[in-house]
């Protein structure tokens, strides 16, 4: 999948580097086999139910782990993620969470 000029293998995550996300999934025991992680990646941003998925960006935006808190750029770009999903229509307060993050709201 490509969102804008971007192939999705080449950011996962957003920009967090995998070894932050591991680090931090180790330390604080949020990840398993099978288990989640503190950020979602792309596939998960663009195919993840709704409710499941604001708890998850939720998480991360509120995260105390330094190695891993978001900026608002990679705010922007969930955001592009989430523009792109077919039921774009019923995310409107997710998109808008997304924007009052990114805004400092």
């Amino acid at each position: 999948m490509v969102i804008g000029t971007m192939q999705v293998d080449d950011f996962e995550f957003f920009g967090v580097p995998k070894e932050n996300v591991a680090a931090v999934s180790r330390r604080s025991g949020i990840a398993g086999a099978g288990g989640k992680r503190l950020i979602p990646n792309r596939r998960e941003v663009a195919t993840m139910p709704a409710d499941e998925l604001t708890a998850s960006l939720i998480a991360w935006m509120e995260t105390p782990h330094t190695e891993v808190i978001p900026s608002r750029g990679q705010i922007a770009l969930v955001r592009e993620v989430l523009a792109a999903r077919d039921d774009v229509a019923q995310l409107g307060p997710l998109m808008a969470m997304c924007s009052h993050y990114i805004e400092g709201a």
